[in-house]
């Protein structure tokens, strides 16, 4: 997987760091100012870009983003391309895999991270939200969770009360999975819970019928985008095992198994 990295974010990640160092602002400035008379615009903007390249790596902050993805060696292999580039605040920071209509593979894919450059001068990429938002993407490209967006697509009442649950269920399985995995500082199973109430509630389903569905995908790591779709459209369906209810569907089930078929691939918002 290929890693390109905003300029624009290195320059202002390198200043937000050398901010906290006072000999360091002082020498990145000795490097820099020089710079500014060089005439020919091309030149000095190459110059810069060495110049905030070399103390990116420098300052090890080159390496916060091999160690964020490293966290999901699965991708590699799936994702031909990771794009680094700015968020323009916290609640702007995402993950989300992009591909075009005719994908049929990973050489199109594309990964785009979304990032402030306050979070990755600070040494915070490794955050519950970008994991958790990581995790969805190496989710939606794993052939054995067969994901297929045009199975969330529509907008009747209907339609969106399915989505919804499928994101609810969808989030209850990545939280209990980056549990397992200690990459979580603060899960937010009670706000799940709560999402999972409104989203099933509606339907007449008994709360403890939700708080039982909810725990059995929390106890598996195997759960696919059939066994989740299966679930959030037919609610009786969290009681019983997951993936007997994945198998009758499949067996009545004439959709075609393409993986990618759209332009964006988005994640649901956690």
């Amino acid at each position: 997987m290929r890693v390109e990295i905003d300029p624009v974010l290195i320059e202002k990640a390198v200043f937000f760091a050398c901010r906290e160092d006072a000999s360091a602002e002082c020498e990145l400035h000795k490097a820099v100012d020089p710079l500014y008379p060089v005439g020919d615009a091309p030149r000095r903007e190459e110059a810069f870009r060495a110049v905030f390249m070399q103390w990116f790596h420098r300052l090890g902050l080159h390496g916060q983003i091999a160690d964020f993805l490293a966290e999901r060696p699965e991708l590699e292999g799936r994702i031909a391309r990771c794009l680094v580039r700015e968020a323009p605040a916290e609640r702007d920071e995402s993950v989300e895999v992009l591909a075009p209509p005719s994908d049929t593979g990973n050489a199109a894919r594309t990964l785009v991270i979304q990032i402030t450059p306050q979070r990755l001068a600070s040494g915070r990429m490794s955050c519950d939200a970008l994991r958790r938002e990581l995790l969805h993407a190496a989710d939606i490209v794993n052939p054995r969770f067969a994901f297929r967006r045009d199975d969330l697509l529509g907008g009747s009442p209907r339609e969106n009360l399915v989505r919804d649950r499928y994101h609810v269920l969808w989030r209850a399985c990545v939280e209990e999975r980056l549990l397992r995995e200690r990459r979580l500082e603060q899960p937010v199973f009670d706000a799940i819970q709560r999402a999972a109430s409104r989203a099933f509630g509606g339907a007449g389903t008994p709360e403890e019928v939700i708080e039982q569905g909810v725990a059995e995908f929390l106890r598996r790591d195997d759960v696919t985008h059939p066994d989740l779709l299966a679930a959030a459209r037919d609610p009786v369906l969290l009681c019983i095992p997951i993936a007997a209810a994945s198998q009758a569907k499949a067996e009545t089930s004439s959709e075609p198994d393409d993986l990618l078929s759209h332009d964006t691939l988005p994640l649901p918002v956690v």
